[in-house]
């Protein structure tokens, strides 16, 4: 369709010219998000010579943008006119020039006046604003790159790109520039801490301007460290949250829902990875499902187990990981939208951390926050029978001589059940730090 502001003829009376190497019209490459209305795209430019006119010819893709007008509220060209208003300017928009390509050309007069003779002065080095196309961004646009060029012989009658000076044209060295859609989709693992042999729900969550009608997960994680469920039902991968809410209500939410578990990648020692694949309508009635557009919305939950052996501030990373990064990797993060067309997303790893906890209690063996007979127990059983060793040292010693062995059962006992002394400072109910220098530590100690 071909849009014209004003309703004017581009002509612009010009003799042909020589060209100087310091002339140059180039755009500036912008970006915004999608649903922008009016974008300012700026044609910038050097000149040799001042000038009293120009005409500036684009083309643009127009699959995500729409030229609107042009403005040159705040450049040279505005500075240079009589009253900050050219005596002529036609807009001349035609979106459909060639499919998917759009095409609009700018003619502009300072003044008509010979009297008046109003210029913009020359600029060699130095690049200037002269015009302003305004851009309307799809609302639907997904991430892409839209470009904006600089072309001669544009419309019809045709446009070149030059500007006048005293009556003569010049024709400056062209540099196009792109209108960059933002991609405002996102998946992300957010941050946690952790406990030692503790187990814990890692969530997938996800940003989407426009409707989801699936999404792929692509995850690697450390295996000398981490340990993934594998659910035997699929549903408890997104039970509860979000990804179940779909529009139109269905059963289930999601209609194809695959996982793969590779507890050690072949090629990749020391890596595990997760891939899963969501589609919310794959049978009949095919009434169309989706999760709606929005943010922080929850997709998936993956159940992690991490080993025992870890000690405060000990971190392991959950990954984003597109195939080709790893050699056994064959998926990429991916979400499905409108028209089944796909939108890489940001990603943000997760990392999780094992907590600093500060202090312990004296004599809880077993770190379950409470001392009584089961912490001399849980001695006993470490030390003679194979179980686990006091994630605690510092609290397993209970007379607090620096080592733990089997006089710290048997004062455990002759303090609860045949008064004697109790344990040594931070006490049995109060946290705190061991007042005594000694090759004993903490390791982990939960309950404070």
């Amino acid at each position: 369709m071909r849009k014209i502001v004003p309703l004017l003829a581009l002509a612009l009376a010009l003799v042909s010219g020589p060209t100087f190497a310091a002339d140059e019209m180039m755009v500036v490459s912008t970006s915004a998000d999608p649903g922008t209305l009016g974008v300012p795209v700026t044609v910038q430019g050097t000149n040799d010579n001042d000038f009293q006119g120009l005409s500036i010819a684009i083309e643009y893709t127009t699959d995500a943008i729409d030229c609107v007008g042009a403005s040159i509220v705040g450049t040279v060209i505005e500075a240079a006119s009589p009253g900050g208003v050219p005596e002529f300017m036609g807009v001349n928009i035609d979106d459909s020039a060639t499919p998917m390509t759009g095409t609009a050309t700018v003619g502009i007069i300072f003044d008509l006046d010979p009297l008046i003779f109003a210029s913009v002065a020359a600029s060699s080095d130095t690049a200037q604003d002269w015009v302003h196309m305004l851009f309307d961004v799809d609302a639907s646009a997904l991430p892409t790159t839209a470009n904006v060029d600089l072309a001669n012989d544009v419309g019809f009658p045709p446009v070149d790109n030059h500007y006048s000076s005293e009556g003569f044209s010049f024709l400056p060295a062209l540099t196009s520039g792109t209108l960059e859609i933002n991609n405002n989709f996102q998946m992300r693992i957010a941050d946690q801490s952790i406990i030692p042999g503790g187990t814990q729900d890692a969530f997938v969550i996800g940003d989407f301007p426009t409707d989801l009608n699936g999404f792929q997960l692509s995850i690697t994680y450390d295996n000398s460290i981490v340990t993934v469920t594998e659910y035997p039902d699929a549903t408890e991968w997104y039970a509860g949250l979000d990804s179940e809410q779909v529009v139109p209500v269905s059963s289930p939410a999601i209609e194809f829902f695959n996982v793969q578990v590779v507890p050690s990648l072949p090629s990749t020692p020391g890596t595990g990875w997760v891939g899963l694949s969501a589609i919310l309508d794959a049978l009949p009635p095919f009434v169309g499902q989706a999760i709606p557009a929005g943010v922080n919305r929850t997709l998936v939950k993956i159940e992690l187990s991490f080993d025992a052996g870890l000690v405060a501030d000990d971190t392991t990373t959950i990954s984003f990981t597109n195939s080709g990064v790893l050699p056994d990797v064959t998926l990429d993060n991916v979400y499905v939208v409108q028209d089944g067309q796909s939108a890489l997303p940001n990603t943000i790893d997760g990392v999780f951390t094992v907590e600093d906890v500060s202090g312990f209690r004296r004599a809880d063996s077993n770190v379950d926050s409470v001392v009584n007979v089961a912490d001399a127990i849980y001695i006993i059983q470490w030390q003679f029978v194979g179980g686990a060793a006091p994630p605690c040292m510092d609290s397993a010693d209970a007379n607090d001589d620096g080592l733990v062995n089997l006089a710290d059962t048997i004062f455990i006992i002759q303090w609860q059940f045949a008064g004697g002394i109790g344990p040594a400072a931070p006490g049995p109910t109060n946290c705190g730090d061991d007042p005594t220098p000694d090759t004993v530590d903490c390791g982990f100690y939960p309950s404070c």
